[in-house]
Order: C-alpha cells, then sequence, then structure tokens
C-alpha cells in the first residue's frame, strides 16, 4: 500500500490550497514522553503519553490540551475518544470551541463523583474547567456507571444544542444528553482538545467537520517520514468501504446519500471489509519525503448501507 501512496501522492506536488485537516485522529501510539507530540499544545498543567494513551502529568491537578491538528467553526466540529478510569476520582473531558487564550469553550467533562473509580456523571460547563453553563450549573448522572467507554460531543440547532454520547467502546449501552441555550454571540475560538484530571487515560482522539453519526474517515496528520494511517468507523457491520481520494479538489455532485465530496479525477485506494463493529484501519507507512504542502481530499463509501462519509483535506506537513 506504501508503493500506492507514493505513485499517488507524487502526483499532487503541484501547488494547492493549504486547507487545515479537517478529519484527523491521534491514536497516541508512540513512546512514552512527557511531551504530547508536535499536534498538541498544553494549554495548563503537564500530560504525558503513557502505555499509548494520553494521560494527566500532575494527578488532581486539572488541565488541558488543544490539538493543534485541527481547526473549524464549533457548530460543525464533532469530537470523539475512548476514555478509561485508573482509580478513583477522575475526571476526562473532550473540549469543542475553544478560545486558547480566554478558555472560552463546551466542556464535555465525564467524572468519577464519588471516588469509587467509575464514571457517573458528566458536566457540561460554559468555558474550559468552568463549572456554569449558559444559565446555571448542569449536570447528569449516568444511568451505568463505567469503567471505560466512548464520549462523542456534536452540535445541533444551529449550535445551540451540545449532543453528548457516552458508550461501551464500540457502541453499546448508549446513553444520550443534551443541552440548550448556548448564545450564537458567546466568543468561541476553532480549537478542540481534552481536559484530564487524576489518573485517567485518553485514546483514540478524534476530530472531523460533519455528522456524528454513519461512517466517519479521519487519518493522523501527515508528516514526511512519519507513518500514516486512515480511520473508517461507523460503517454497517461487515461492510464493504471503498476508499477513494482525489488530487483536484473536494467538490462533487449531490447523489442520492448525500454530497460527493471529491471532485474529478476520483481515485481509490482500493475496497476494504470493515469488521464486524464497522470498524477498517488501513496503514498506509510513511509519508514518501518532498510531499510538505500538498493537498489530498479523501472520501470513504460504505457499499453495504449504502452511505458516504464525511469528506476530509489533508496537508501534508
Amino acid at each position: 500500500m506504501l508503493k500506492v501512496l507514493r505513485a499517488v501522492l507524487v502526483l499532487a506536488l503541484a501547488p494547492a490550497w493549504i486547507y487545515a485537516q479537517t478529519g484527523v485522529h491521534d491514536f497516541f501510539d508512540r513512546a512514552n514522553s512527557g511531551n504530547l507530540g508536535p499536534d498538541w499544545s498544553e494549554i495548563d498543567a503537564d500530560a504525558q503519553i503513557t502505555n499509548n494513551a494520553l494521560q494527566a502529568n500532575t494527578p488532581f491537578q486539572f488541565g488541558w490540551s488543544a490539538f493543534t491538528a485541527f481547526s473549524a467553526p464549533r457548530a460543525s466540529t464533532v469530537v470523539k475518544a475512548n476514555w478509561y478510569q485508573n482509580g478513583g476520582g477522575d475526571a476526562l473531558s473532550l473540549i469543542v470551541g475553544a478560545n486558547t487564550s480566554t478558555w472560552a469553550a463546551i466542556e464535555a467533562r465525564l467524572s468519577d463523583n464519588t471516588g469509587g473509580g467509575l464514571a457517573n456523571r458528566l458536566f457540561l460547563n460554559a468555558s474550559v474547567n468552568a463549572g456554569n453553563w449558559f444559565g446555571g450549573p448542569i449536570f447528569f448522572n449516568l444511568a451505568m456507571p463505567r469503567a471505560s467507554g466512548e464520549m462523542t460531543l456534536w452540535f445541533t440547532n444551529g449550535g445551540a444544542t451540545a449532543q453528548v454520547l457516552i458508550t461501551d467502546i464500540g457502541g453499546g449501552n448508549p446513553e444520550n444528553f443534551s443541552a440548550g441555550g448556548i448564545p450564537s454571540t458567546f466568543a468561541f475560538g476553532t480549537s478542540v482538545g481534552a481536559g484530564y484530571f487524576g489518573n485517567g487515560r485518553i485514546d483514540e482522539f478524534r476530530a472531523w467537520v460533519g455528522s456524528p453519526t454513519g461512517p466517519v474517515e479521519t487519518i493522523n496528520p501527515p508528516r514526511t517520514n512519519q507513518p500514516v494511517s486512515i480511520l473508517v468507523t461507523g460503517a454497517a457491520p461487515s461492510a464493504a468501504l471503498a476508499l477513494g481520494f482525489s488530487l483536484s479538489g473536494g467538490s462533487g455532485p449531490l447523489t442520492g446519500i448525500g454530497p460527493v465530496l471529491l471532485s474529478d479525477p476520483i481515485n481509490l485506494f482500493g475496497i476494504f471489509p470493515a469488521d464486524a463493529n464497522g470498524r477498517f484501519l488501513l496503514p498506509l507507512g510513511n509519508v514518501p519525503p518532498g510531499l510538505t504542502g500538498s493537498t489530498i481530499w479523501q472520501q470513504a463509501l460504505d457499499l453495504t448501507t449504502p452511505a458516504l462519509s464525511n469528506g476530509l483535506s489533508s496537508v501534508f506537513l
């Protein structure tokens, strides 16, 4: 597959418009380190990579980091991550629409509120590490306290309502929460990030522009001589997935299953099988040298449902 990547992407050396990454992931699959890497900015307190996950490096001091590889308007942003409790009193957050100077943001914080080692309460905050929602504090008790799971944060009603989905890892036992009243005049930023308190861990952090449901495609920020992978989640169980790309742009026709977000000519990485959870990971090896500044547009098609994924553009760094 690396040969395919080389053959295809060398054509992208022509000048291209520079876009922020619009569908990205970080598996934290690198050596243990006190540095989160070039795609993260530690805004408050210290964090580290431990056993291929993000973890606080100052236990029981609140901290948060911005994922600098992604920037988009809050109302169209979705963030998702796996989380793991690692003792009593942990709290872990997803953050969207952050202004890294003022800390204005929407924060969904999952907390072990009793110290028993299970996440049991969800707080929604109107800024990072702030207790008040718009009009007053708001929290929800989980019907099913958990030691680990997935959390997704996104927005409806033109950005006026925050939606949070908590599930087991793999999507089982869903619990849905929402809170409205977000004013359109609030001074949000365009950053996303993760918050941490205690010894809990965050993994498979994902951010994209689009819908929280259906097939989603992300890529880790591609850097020369560094490994890159494509991840598709949310497809039908054991679906056949066509992974398409364009070197020309991200605009195509509207179809009966949604917009094609690739410009002609459209090419294929191939057709691949999703697993029983509708997930597929395609490792592509190291990015060839000489691609800095070039852009590739990508989209996945679930041939089984059928359904189109979000579209994404990736700039080689």
